[in-house]
Protein backbone atom coordinates (compact mmCIF):
# COMPACT_ATOMS: atom_id res chain seq x y z
CA UNK A 1 0.00 0.00 0.00
CA UNK A 2 1.37 3.60 -1.15
CA UNK A 3 0.36 7.06 0.09
CA UNK A 4 -0.43 8.98 -3.50
CA UNK A 5 1.16 12.32 -3.39
CA UNK A 6 0.11 15.51 -3.79
CA UNK A 7 -1.76 15.79 -7.96
CA UNK A 8 0.03 19.12 -8.05
CA UNK A 9 3.96 18.31 -9.21
CA UNK A 10 6.26 18.58 -6.63
CA UNK A 11 8.07 22.07 -5.93
CA UNK A 12 11.57 22.54 -7.02
CA UNK A 13 12.50 23.91 -3.68
CA UNK A 14 11.91 21.10 -1.86
CA UNK A 15 14.35 18.88 -3.49
CA UNK A 16 16.93 22.31 -3.12
CA UNK A 17 16.07 21.92 0.32
CA UNK A 18 16.79 18.36 0.97
CA UNK A 19 19.70 18.14 -0.97
CA UNK A 20 21.16 21.29 1.25
CA UNK A 21 20.57 19.69 4.58
CA UNK A 22 22.42 16.43 3.21
CA UNK A 23 25.50 18.72 2.13
CA UNK A 24 25.15 20.46 5.31
CA UNK A 25 25.50 17.34 7.40
CA UNK A 26 27.88 15.32 5.03
CA UNK A 27 30.32 18.51 4.60
CA UNK A 28 29.70 19.75 8.78
CA UNK A 29 33.18 17.13 9.73
CA UNK A 30 36.22 15.80 7.94
CA UNK A 31 37.30 13.34 9.93
CA UNK A 32 41.41 12.94 8.40
CA UNK A 33 44.23 11.25 10.58
CA UNK A 34 47.31 11.68 8.90
CA UNK A 35 49.28 8.87 10.81
CA UNK A 36 46.38 6.28 9.90
CA UNK A 37 47.36 6.74 6.55
CA UNK A 38 44.41 4.42 5.18
CA UNK A 39 44.91 1.69 2.70
CA UNK A 40 41.95 2.16 1.13
CA UNK A 41 42.54 5.96 -0.14
CA UNK A 42 46.22 6.01 -0.46
CA UNK A 43 46.87 4.24 -3.68
CA UNK A 44 44.00 5.58 -5.29
CA UNK A 45 45.19 8.93 -4.26
CA UNK A 46 48.61 8.38 -5.83
CA UNK A 47 47.05 6.70 -9.23
CA UNK A 48 45.19 10.48 -9.52
CA UNK A 49 48.52 12.25 -8.89
CA UNK A 50 50.48 10.28 -11.09
CA UNK A 51 47.29 10.49 -14.13
CA UNK A 52 47.54 14.45 -13.40
CA UNK A 53 51.39 14.68 -13.63
CA UNK A 54 52.62 11.96 -15.24
CA UNK A 55 49.70 10.63 -17.52
CA UNK A 56 49.94 7.34 -16.66
CA UNK A 57 48.39 4.59 -14.21
CA UNK A 58 51.14 3.13 -12.05
CA UNK A 59 51.81 4.97 -8.75
CA UNK A 60 55.63 4.35 -8.40
CA UNK A 61 56.30 8.15 -9.15
CA UNK A 62 53.54 9.79 -6.41
CA UNK A 63 55.43 6.66 -3.82
CA UNK A 64 58.93 8.37 -3.81
CA UNK A 65 57.65 11.74 -2.14
CA UNK A 66 57.45 9.96 1.12
CA UNK A 67 53.88 8.56 0.82
CA UNK A 68 53.54 4.60 1.96
CA UNK A 69 51.56 2.80 -0.62
CA UNK A 70 49.87 0.82 1.65
CA UNK A 71 49.12 -2.83 1.17
CA UNK A 72 45.99 -2.46 -1.06
CA UNK A 73 48.61 -2.11 -4.27
CA UNK A 74 49.91 -4.94 -7.31
CA UNK A 75 53.26 -5.75 -8.48
CA UNK A 76 52.84 -5.61 -12.50
CA UNK A 77 54.10 -8.40 -14.49
CA UNK A 78 54.19 -6.58 -17.17
CA UNK A 79 56.70 -3.70 -16.18
CA UNK A 80 57.18 -4.23 -12.77
CA UNK A 81 55.73 -1.09 -11.71
CA UNK A 82 53.00 -0.70 -8.77
CA UNK A 83 49.47 -0.26 -9.33
CA UNK A 84 46.59 0.04 -7.10
CA UNK A 85 44.86 -3.54 -6.67
CA UNK A 86 41.53 -2.07 -7.47
CA UNK A 87 39.68 -0.97 -10.58
CA UNK A 88 40.48 2.43 -11.78
CA UNK A 89 37.18 4.27 -12.04
CA UNK A 90 37.73 6.32 -8.64
CA UNK A 91 41.14 7.18 -9.31
CA UNK A 92 39.65 9.00 -12.43
CA UNK A 93 37.55 11.29 -10.51
CA UNK A 94 40.87 11.22 -7.65
CA UNK A 95 42.75 13.30 -10.84
CA UNK A 96 39.92 15.90 -11.15
CA UNK A 97 39.73 16.51 -7.42
CA UNK A 98 43.65 17.00 -7.91
CA UNK A 99 43.48 18.99 -10.61
CA UNK A 100 41.06 21.02 -8.60
CA UNK A 101 43.65 20.77 -5.29
CA UNK A 102 46.14 22.11 -7.16
CA UNK A 103 44.67 25.75 -8.33
CA UNK A 104 46.44 28.44 -6.51
CA UNK A 105 49.69 29.32 -5.86
CA UNK A 106 50.93 26.83 -3.17
CA UNK A 107 50.71 22.83 -4.07
CA UNK A 108 47.80 21.03 -1.86
CA UNK A 109 48.89 18.95 0.92
CA UNK A 110 47.52 15.72 1.75
CA UNK A 111 45.12 17.04 3.86
CA UNK A 112 43.65 19.10 1.55
CA UNK A 113 43.46 16.87 -1.54
CA UNK A 114 42.20 13.90 0.23
CA UNK A 115 39.06 16.62 1.37
CA UNK A 116 38.73 17.32 -2.72
CA UNK A 117 38.61 13.48 -3.66
CA UNK A 118 36.28 12.91 -0.69
CA UNK A 119 33.84 15.40 -1.75
CA UNK A 120 33.96 14.22 -5.74
CA UNK A 121 33.83 10.54 -5.03
CA UNK A 122 31.71 10.73 -1.38
CA UNK A 123 29.66 13.31 -1.19
CA UNK A 124 28.84 14.48 -4.43
CA UNK A 125 28.01 10.51 -5.50
CA UNK A 126 25.53 10.53 -2.50
CA UNK A 127 23.94 13.78 -3.36
CA UNK A 128 23.20 12.23 -6.96
CA UNK A 129 21.69 9.09 -5.09
CA UNK A 130 19.71 11.55 -3.07
CA UNK A 131 18.10 13.64 -5.85
CA UNK A 132 17.53 10.29 -8.27
CA UNK A 133 15.51 8.78 -4.98
CA UNK A 134 13.38 11.99 -4.82
CA UNK A 135 12.41 11.94 -7.88
CA UNK A 136 11.67 8.80 -8.22
CA UNK A 137 9.73 8.25 -4.84
CA UNK A 138 7.85 11.29 -5.50
CA UNK A 139 6.02 9.43 -8.49
CA UNK A 140 4.33 7.28 -5.62
CA UNK A 141 4.56 8.93 -1.87
CA UNK A 142 4.30 11.89 -0.67
CA UNK A 143 6.58 14.72 -0.01
CA UNK A 144 7.30 13.74 3.84
CA UNK A 145 7.46 10.32 3.02
CA UNK A 146 10.29 10.71 0.76
CA UNK A 147 12.02 12.95 2.15
CA UNK A 148 12.15 10.50 5.62
CA UNK A 149 13.27 7.68 3.27
CA UNK A 150 16.45 9.50 2.00
CA UNK A 151 17.11 10.77 5.00
CA UNK A 152 17.17 7.51 7.30
CA UNK A 153 19.31 5.86 4.33
CA UNK A 154 21.35 8.66 4.24
CA UNK A 155 22.69 9.21 7.82
CA UNK A 156 21.09 5.53 8.76
CA UNK A 157 23.02 3.64 7.14
CA UNK A 158 27.31 2.26 6.32
CA UNK A 159 26.46 4.58 3.38
CA UNK A 160 26.80 7.92 5.81
CA UNK A 161 30.98 6.58 6.92
CA UNK A 162 31.40 5.83 3.07
CA UNK A 163 30.38 9.53 2.04
CA UNK A 164 32.89 10.83 3.67
CA UNK A 165 35.67 8.74 2.51
CA UNK A 166 37.58 8.46 -0.84
CA UNK A 167 36.90 4.53 -0.63
CA UNK A 168 35.16 4.13 -3.89
CA UNK A 169 31.80 2.33 -2.29
CA UNK A 170 29.75 5.71 -2.65
CA UNK A 171 30.75 6.35 -6.24
CA UNK A 172 30.16 2.97 -7.72
CA UNK A 173 26.83 2.82 -5.53
CA UNK A 174 25.45 6.39 -7.40
CA UNK A 175 26.21 4.52 -10.47
CA UNK A 176 25.12 1.47 -10.39
CA UNK A 177 21.57 3.16 -8.64
CA UNK A 178 21.31 5.50 -11.04
CA UNK A 179 21.74 2.50 -14.09
CA UNK A 180 18.92 0.53 -12.01
CA UNK A 181 16.50 3.07 -11.57
CA UNK A 182 17.08 4.27 -15.88
CA UNK A 183 16.84 0.85 -16.97
CA UNK A 184 13.22 0.29 -15.34
CA UNK A 185 12.17 3.26 -16.68
CA UNK A 186 13.40 2.66 -20.36
CA UNK A 187 11.56 -0.73 -20.03
CA UNK A 188 8.44 0.68 -18.80
CA UNK A 189 8.14 3.27 -21.57
CA UNK A 190 10.10 1.04 -24.66
CA UNK A 191 12.53 3.80 -24.82
CA UNK A 192 15.78 2.00 -26.17
CA UNK A 193 17.72 5.19 -25.61
CA UNK A 194 16.97 4.93 -21.73
CA UNK A 195 17.84 1.42 -21.16
CA UNK A 196 20.89 1.70 -22.79
CA UNK A 197 22.15 4.93 -20.91
CA UNK A 198 21.45 3.17 -18.06
CA UNK A 199 22.66 -0.13 -18.93
CA UNK A 200 25.84 1.68 -19.66
CA UNK A 201 25.71 3.88 -15.85
CA UNK A 202 25.26 0.44 -13.73
CA UNK A 203 28.27 -0.88 -15.99
CA UNK A 204 30.42 1.86 -15.24
CA UNK A 205 30.12 1.10 -11.88
CA UNK A 206 32.25 -2.20 -11.93
CA UNK A 207 35.20 0.37 -13.13
CA UNK A 208 34.87 1.25 -9.63
CA UNK A 209 34.36 -1.70 -8.11
CA UNK A 210 34.50 -5.37 -9.44
CA UNK A 211 31.89 -6.56 -7.04
CA UNK A 212 28.93 -4.33 -8.92
CA UNK A 213 29.01 -6.79 -11.71
CA UNK A 214 27.28 -8.96 -9.35
CA UNK A 215 24.54 -6.60 -10.14
CA UNK A 216 24.30 -7.45 -13.49
CA UNK A 217 23.14 -11.37 -13.04
CA UNK A 218 19.18 -9.56 -11.98
CA UNK A 219 18.89 -7.14 -14.34
CA UNK A 220 19.77 -9.99 -16.87
CA UNK A 221 17.35 -12.34 -15.51
CA UNK A 222 14.76 -9.17 -16.06
CA UNK A 223 15.10 -9.26 -19.09
CA UNK A 224 15.17 -13.03 -19.33
CA UNK A 225 12.14 -13.86 -17.89
CA UNK A 226 9.46 -12.05 -19.28
CA UNK A 227 10.28 -13.57 -22.29
CA UNK A 228 10.07 -17.34 -21.08
CA UNK A 229 6.54 -16.84 -18.92
CA UNK A 230 4.58 -13.98 -20.54
CA UNK A 231 2.70 -14.40 -23.41
CA UNK A 232 2.30 -10.78 -24.25
CA UNK A 233 6.24 -9.81 -24.36
CA UNK A 234 6.75 -13.14 -26.34
CA UNK A 235 4.03 -11.33 -28.94
CA UNK A 236 6.31 -8.50 -29.11
CA UNK A 237 9.87 -10.72 -29.21
CA UNK A 238 11.46 -8.39 -31.39
CA UNK A 239 10.83 -5.47 -29.33
CA UNK A 240 11.63 -6.69 -25.96
CA UNK A 241 15.27 -8.40 -27.87
CA UNK A 242 15.78 -5.23 -29.14
CA UNK A 243 15.74 -3.58 -25.44
CA UNK A 244 18.10 -6.36 -23.79
CA UNK A 245 20.31 -6.26 -26.55
CA UNK A 246 21.08 -1.96 -26.76
CA UNK A 247 21.53 -3.02 -22.62
CA UNK A 248 23.90 -5.48 -23.41
CA UNK A 249 26.20 -3.50 -25.87
CA UNK A 250 25.62 -0.53 -24.18
CA UNK A 251 27.09 -2.60 -20.99
CA UNK A 252 30.01 -4.20 -22.47
CA UNK A 253 31.40 -0.35 -23.35
CA UNK A 254 32.87 0.21 -19.92
CA UNK A 255 33.86 -3.43 -19.06
CA UNK A 256 35.81 -3.63 -22.45
CA UNK A 257 37.65 -0.22 -21.21
CA UNK A 258 38.13 -1.70 -18.02
CA UNK A 259 39.38 -4.44 -20.05
CA UNK A 260 42.36 -2.54 -21.68
CA UNK A 261 43.68 -1.13 -18.59
CA UNK A 262 43.80 -4.61 -17.10
CA UNK A 263 45.66 -5.73 -19.97
CA UNK A 264 47.65 -2.44 -20.33
CA UNK A 265 48.28 -2.66 -16.45
CA UNK A 266 48.49 -6.50 -15.55
CA UNK A 267 49.33 -8.18 -18.91
CA UNK A 268 45.60 -9.65 -19.50
CA UNK A 269 42.52 -8.48 -19.90
CA UNK A 270 41.14 -11.44 -17.48
CA UNK A 271 43.63 -10.55 -15.10
CA UNK A 272 42.99 -7.70 -12.11
CA UNK A 273 45.31 -6.65 -9.70
CA UNK A 274 44.13 -8.85 -7.12
CA UNK A 275 45.54 -11.76 -9.17
CA UNK A 276 49.27 -9.86 -8.68
CA UNK A 277 48.88 -8.45 -4.78
CA UNK A 278 52.05 -7.48 -3.94
CA UNK A 279 51.10 -8.42 -0.28
CA UNK A 280 51.41 -11.74 0.29
CA UNK A 281 48.99 -12.12 2.90
CA UNK A 282 46.56 -10.39 0.69
CA UNK A 283 47.99 -12.76 -2.27
CA UNK A 284 47.24 -15.45 -0.03
CA UNK A 285 43.43 -14.75 0.60
CA UNK A 286 42.58 -13.34 -3.19
CA UNK A 287 43.95 -16.61 -4.46
CA UNK A 288 41.25 -18.94 -2.40
CA UNK A 289 38.50 -19.30 -5.28
CA UNK A 290 37.38 -16.96 -7.65
CA UNK A 291 39.46 -13.54 -6.34
CA UNK A 292 39.11 -15.23 -3.10
CA UNK A 293 35.35 -15.64 -3.70
CA UNK A 294 33.93 -19.21 -2.76
CA UNK A 295 30.61 -20.71 -1.24
CA UNK A 296 28.69 -18.64 1.22
CA UNK A 297 30.27 -19.73 4.57
CA UNK A 298 27.87 -19.57 8.01
CA UNK A 299 31.73 -17.69 9.58
CA UNK A 300 30.46 -15.17 7.02
CA UNK A 301 26.86 -14.73 7.82
CA UNK A 302 28.03 -14.01 11.55
CA UNK A 303 30.75 -11.82 10.58
CA UNK A 304 29.13 -9.59 7.92
CA UNK A 305 25.34 -9.78 9.18
CA UNK A 306 25.44 -10.66 13.40
CA UNK A 307 28.68 -9.94 14.36
CA UNK A 308 28.76 -6.79 16.92
CA UNK A 309 31.91 -5.23 15.13
CA UNK A 310 31.00 -5.73 11.56
CA UNK A 311 27.43 -7.31 10.87
CA UNK A 312 25.23 -5.05 9.03
CA UNK A 313 22.11 -5.30 11.18
CA UNK A 314 23.88 -4.12 14.35
CA UNK A 315 25.21 -1.22 12.33
CA UNK A 316 22.07 -0.96 10.22
CA UNK A 317 18.36 -2.44 11.74
CA UNK A 318 16.97 -0.06 9.19
CA UNK A 319 17.72 -2.82 6.80
CA UNK A 320 15.42 -5.18 7.92
CA UNK A 321 12.68 -2.67 7.86
CA UNK A 322 13.79 -1.79 4.60
CA UNK A 323 13.47 -5.43 3.23
CA UNK A 324 10.23 -5.72 4.71
CA UNK A 325 9.14 -2.92 2.67
CA UNK A 326 10.83 -4.18 -0.16
CA UNK A 327 9.49 -7.30 -0.22
CA UNK A 328 5.84 -6.24 0.41
CA UNK A 329 6.41 -4.86 -3.10
CA UNK A 330 7.60 -7.39 -4.84
CA UNK A 331 5.06 -10.17 -3.81
CA UNK A 332 1.77 -7.81 -4.22
CA UNK A 333 0.91 -7.23 -8.03
CA UNK A 334 1.09 -3.34 -8.85
CA UNK A 335 3.03 -0.78 -11.14
CA UNK A 336 6.37 -1.32 -8.80
CA UNK A 337 6.01 -4.85 -8.62
CA UNK A 338 9.06 -5.20 -11.01
CA UNK A 339 11.11 -2.49 -10.10
CA UNK A 340 11.09 -3.75 -6.44
CA UNK A 341 11.69 -7.47 -7.55
CA UNK A 342 14.78 -6.38 -9.46
CA UNK A 343 15.77 -4.10 -6.73
CA UNK A 344 15.25 -7.41 -4.48
CA UNK A 345 17.59 -9.32 -6.41
CA UNK A 346 20.59 -6.89 -6.58
CA UNK A 347 20.63 -6.52 -3.32
CA UNK A 348 20.54 -10.11 -2.48
CA UNK A 349 23.00 -10.94 -4.54
CA UNK A 350 25.43 -8.61 -3.66
CA UNK A 351 24.83 -9.62 0.09
CA UNK A 352 25.22 -13.69 -1.30
CA UNK A 353 28.45 -12.61 -3.07
CA UNK A 354 30.02 -10.97 0.17
CA UNK A 355 28.93 -14.22 2.53
CA UNK A 356 31.44 -16.32 0.18
CA UNK A 357 34.12 -14.06 0.15
CA UNK A 358 37.33 -15.42 1.79
CA UNK A 359 38.25 -11.89 3.01
CA UNK A 360 36.53 -9.29 5.91
CA UNK A 361 37.12 -6.02 4.27
CA UNK A 362 40.04 -4.62 6.65
CA UNK A 363 39.16 -1.25 8.16
CA UNK A 364 35.37 -0.91 7.66
CA UNK A 365 32.21 0.12 9.36
CA UNK A 366 30.09 -2.60 8.87
CA UNK A 367 30.21 -4.66 6.02
CA UNK A 368 31.67 -2.44 3.73
CA UNK A 369 31.40 -4.95 0.23
CA UNK A 370 27.32 -4.75 0.84
CA UNK A 371 27.44 -0.68 0.69
CA UNK A 372 27.50 -0.68 -3.43
CA UNK A 373 23.80 -2.19 -3.06
CA UNK A 374 22.08 0.07 0.03
CA UNK A 375 20.38 2.34 -2.62
CA UNK A 376 18.53 -0.47 -3.47
CA UNK A 377 16.14 -0.60 -0.17
CA UNK A 378 15.38 3.09 -0.52
CA UNK A 379 12.01 2.42 -2.19
CA UNK A 380 11.65 -0.57 0.85
CA UNK A 381 11.84 2.34 3.42
CA UNK A 382 9.64 4.56 1.81
CA UNK A 383 7.00 1.79 1.65
CA UNK A 384 7.17 0.41 4.85
CA UNK A 385 6.49 3.92 6.24
CA UNK A 386 3.35 4.50 4.08
CA UNK A 387 2.26 0.99 5.07
CA UNK A 388 2.37 1.17 8.84
CA UNK A 389 0.50 4.61 8.27
CA UNK A 390 -2.06 2.93 6.23
CA UNK A 391 -2.39 -0.22 8.96
CA UNK A 392 -5.84 -0.62 10.52
CA UNK A 393 -5.44 -2.02 13.21
CA UNK A 394 -4.08 -0.02 15.82
CA UNK A 395 -2.14 -2.47 17.81
CA UNK A 396 -0.38 -3.58 14.49
CA UNK A 397 0.40 0.05 13.85
CA UNK A 398 1.88 1.14 17.18
CA UNK A 399 4.28 -2.13 16.96
CA UNK A 400 4.72 -1.09 13.56
CA UNK A 401 5.86 2.70 13.89
CA UNK A 402 7.85 1.67 17.36
CA UNK A 403 9.48 -0.77 15.62
CA UNK A 404 10.22 2.23 12.78
CA UNK A 405 11.10 4.50 15.52
CA UNK A 406 13.65 2.06 17.56
CA UNK A 407 15.35 1.07 13.88
CA UNK A 408 15.70 4.43 12.96
CA UNK A 409 17.26 5.94 16.21
CA UNK A 410 19.70 2.66 16.28
CA UNK A 411 20.66 3.45 12.58
CA UNK A 412 21.39 7.42 13.16
CA UNK A 413 23.20 7.04 16.05
CA UNK A 414 25.51 3.76 15.32
CA UNK A 415 26.49 5.30 11.77
CA UNK A 416 26.29 9.39 12.54
CA UNK A 417 28.98 8.26 15.13
CA UNK A 418 31.23 6.19 13.28
CA UNK A 419 31.03 8.77 9.81
CA UNK A 420 31.99 11.34 12.50
CA UNK A 421 34.30 10.63 14.80
CA UNK A 422 36.38 7.67 13.55
CA UNK A 423 35.32 5.73 9.99
CA UNK A 424 38.62 3.61 9.99
CA UNK A 425 37.47 0.85 12.95
CA UNK A 426 39.90 -1.96 12.63
CA UNK A 427 37.65 -5.36 13.91
CA UNK A 428 41.12 -6.98 15.04
CA UNK A 429 41.22 -5.51 18.42
CA UNK A 430 37.47 -4.38 19.16
CA UNK A 431 34.87 -6.78 20.04
CA UNK A 432 32.39 -4.15 19.54
CA UNK A 433 33.10 -0.35 18.30
CA UNK A 434 30.70 1.95 20.04
CA UNK A 435 32.23 0.72 24.23
CA UNK A 436 34.96 1.15 23.12
CA UNK A 437 35.43 3.66 20.25
CA UNK A 438 32.94 5.48 19.68
CA UNK A 439 31.17 6.64 22.65
CA UNK A 440 34.31 7.11 24.36
CA UNK A 441 35.81 9.25 21.99
CA UNK A 442 32.71 11.21 22.25
CA UNK A 443 32.88 11.81 26.16
CA UNK A 444 36.10 12.98 25.66
CA UNK A 445 35.32 15.82 23.14
CA UNK A 446 37.48 14.67 20.24
CA UNK A 447 36.02 16.09 17.10
CA UNK A 448 37.72 15.94 13.79
CA UNK A 449 38.02 18.92 11.43
CA UNK A 450 35.29 20.86 10.73
CA UNK A 451 33.75 20.56 14.06
CA UNK A 452 32.53 24.03 15.26
CA UNK A 453 34.43 25.58 17.61
CA UNK A 454 33.26 28.81 18.29
CA UNK A 455 30.67 27.71 21.29
CA UNK A 456 30.64 24.69 23.24
CA UNK A 457 28.96 21.59 22.70
CA UNK A 458 30.23 22.10 18.73
CA UNK A 459 30.59 18.05 18.34
CA UNK A 460 27.43 17.10 20.13
CA UNK A 461 25.72 20.12 17.87
CA UNK A 462 27.43 18.20 14.47
CA UNK A 463 26.58 14.73 15.99
CA UNK A 464 22.55 15.49 16.70
CA UNK A 465 22.26 16.89 12.87
CA UNK A 466 22.26 13.79 11.43
CA UNK A 467 20.26 12.20 13.98
CA UNK A 468 18.16 15.11 14.54
CA UNK A 469 17.73 14.98 10.91
CA UNK A 470 16.43 11.43 10.30
CA UNK A 471 14.13 11.26 13.35
CA UNK A 472 12.69 15.03 12.88
CA UNK A 473 11.73 14.30 9.35
CA UNK A 474 10.24 10.53 10.17
CA UNK A 475 8.71 12.35 13.37
CA UNK A 476 6.69 14.71 10.68
CA UNK A 477 6.01 12.02 7.77
CA UNK A 478 3.88 10.59 10.71
CA UNK A 479 2.24 13.82 11.46
CA UNK A 480 1.00 14.60 7.71
CA UNK A 481 0.25 10.81 6.68
CA UNK A 482 -2.23 10.02 9.86
CA UNK A 483 -4.79 12.86 10.22
CA UNK A 484 -6.00 10.87 13.03
CA UNK A 485 -4.42 8.99 16.43
CA UNK A 486 -1.04 11.42 16.12
CA UNK A 487 -0.82 11.49 19.61
CA UNK A 488 0.00 7.87 19.77
CA UNK A 489 1.60 7.43 16.77
CA UNK A 490 4.31 9.88 18.06
CA UNK A 491 4.15 8.13 21.23
CA UNK A 492 5.05 4.89 19.72
CA UNK A 493 7.33 6.32 17.54
CA UNK A 494 9.41 7.98 20.88
CA UNK A 495 9.15 5.26 22.99
CA UNK A 496 10.82 2.79 20.03
CA UNK A 497 13.56 5.71 19.38
CA UNK A 498 14.25 5.94 23.13
CA UNK A 499 14.84 2.21 23.49
CA UNK A 500 16.68 2.52 20.20
CA UNK A 501 18.90 4.83 21.18
CA UNK A 502 19.91 2.74 24.23
CA UNK A 503 21.31 -0.15 22.21
CA UNK A 504 24.60 0.83 20.72
CA UNK A 505 25.61 3.18 23.83
CA UNK A 506 24.25 1.08 26.82
CA UNK A 507 23.50 -2.86 25.53
CA UNK A 508 25.77 -3.54 23.24
CA UNK A 509 28.83 -2.31 25.24
CA UNK A 510 26.99 -4.13 28.41
CA UNK A 511 26.48 -7.14 26.30
CA UNK A 512 29.65 -7.85 24.47
CA UNK A 513 33.44 -8.88 26.54
CA UNK A 514 35.94 -6.05 25.87
CA UNK A 515 38.56 -7.62 24.08
CA UNK A 516 42.15 -7.57 25.63
CA UNK A 517 43.57 -4.78 23.56
CA UNK A 518 40.74 -2.37 24.02
CA UNK A 519 42.60 0.35 26.30
CA UNK A 520 45.52 0.04 24.45
CA UNK A 521 43.42 0.68 20.78
CA UNK A 522 41.64 3.52 22.24
CA UNK A 523 44.89 5.07 23.47
CA UNK A 524 47.08 4.38 19.65
CA UNK A 525 43.47 6.34 18.05
CA UNK A 526 43.25 9.25 20.59
CA UNK A 527 47.40 9.50 20.27
CA UNK A 528 46.76 9.78 16.31
CA UNK A 529 43.62 12.02 16.74
CA UNK A 530 43.39 14.97 14.44
CA UNK A 531 43.06 17.81 15.44
CA UNK A 532 45.19 17.94 18.62
CA UNK A 533 42.82 19.22 21.55
CA UNK A 534 45.28 21.43 24.32
CA UNK A 535 44.16 23.33 27.14
CA UNK A 536 41.17 23.31 25.35
CA UNK A 537 42.46 24.82 22.11
CA UNK A 538 42.37 22.80 19.18
CA UNK A 539 45.52 22.51 17.01
CA UNK A 540 45.95 20.28 13.81
CA UNK A 541 48.36 17.37 14.33
CA UNK A 542 52.19 17.15 14.08
CA UNK A 543 52.04 15.60 11.04
CA UNK A 544 54.70 15.78 7.84
CA UNK A 545 51.86 16.16 5.43
CA UNK A 546 50.89 19.90 7.24
CA UNK A 547 54.37 20.69 7.10
CA UNK A 548 54.85 19.71 3.38
CA UNK A 549 52.92 19.85 0.36
CA UNK A 550 52.57 17.03 -1.70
Amino acid sequence: MTLSPSPVAAPRWQLAVLLGAVALVLLAAFPYFEQVRNANELPRLLQAMSLVEQGEWAIDGPSQRGIPTGPDVARSPVDDRLYPNKPPGASVVGALAYVIARVGAEPPTLREFTWWARLLAGVVPVLIIAALAWLRLRRDYSGSVSAAAILLFVFGTPMFVYARLFYGHALAACLLYAGVLAIERGIARARVGVVGWGAALASLAITVEYGAAFAGLPIALMFVWPILRDRRVRADRRSHTTLAAIALGCALVPVIALSIYQRAAFGSAWVTGYHHAADPGFAQLHGQGLLGLGAPRWSNVVTHVLSPNTGLLVWSPLVVIACIGLGQLAWRAGPSRREARLQVGIFAAVVLVGLGLSFEGGWRVGPRYLVVALPMLLLGIAEYIAWALELGSARRRALAIGSLGAAASWSLLANSLAATLWPHLDPTNIAEPFGAVLVPLWREGLGPYGIPTWFRGGLSFTLALPIGAGLGALAWALIRGREQLRASLLLSFALGASLGALVPTLAIPRAVEAHPKTARNLKYIEKVYEPRVHAGKRTPGRSKDLANPI
